[in-house]
């Protein structure tokens, strides 16, 4: 039996315009049975660039760089900052108001990195 994989949009804020959205894939059998910050932390691993789990996302490897702190995942319905340590819930009004490559601001920056 082929083992299914759930596929969640990560908006790639922190350091890519706003509209640059990473589908990260993670195994159905990774996140059975787990609470919502185990699967949020799921999504952060594969999300990055060396542990990304199907040859879809070869390509995003290339063009996406890893998931880091100031990108926003979409799950559920619901949107949630990468923050320094874990995650922080925000609303749609509060993630429509984001915009793109922020990583100053979720790093303490007053100014962007360029």
């Amino acid at each position: 039996m082929e083992e299914k994989e759930m596929i969640i949009k990560v908006h790639m804020l922190a350091f890519m315009e706003r509209g640059n959205v990473r589908k990260v894939e993670v195994a159905d059998t990774e996140i059975e049975g787990l609470c919502q910050d185990d699967i949020l932390e799921k999504i952060f691993y594969y999300g990055q660039n060396d542990f990304a789990i199907s040859e879809n996302v070869e390509d995003q490897r290339r063009t996406h760089p890893s998931v880091s702190v100031g990108d926003v995942v979409e799950y559920n319905d619901t949107y949630f900052k990468v923050d320094i340590c874990g995650f922080k819930e925000i609303t749609k009004d509060e993630f429509n108001s984001l915009t793109g490559k922020r990583a100053h601001e979720a790093y303490g920056f007053k100014e962007k990195v360029v």
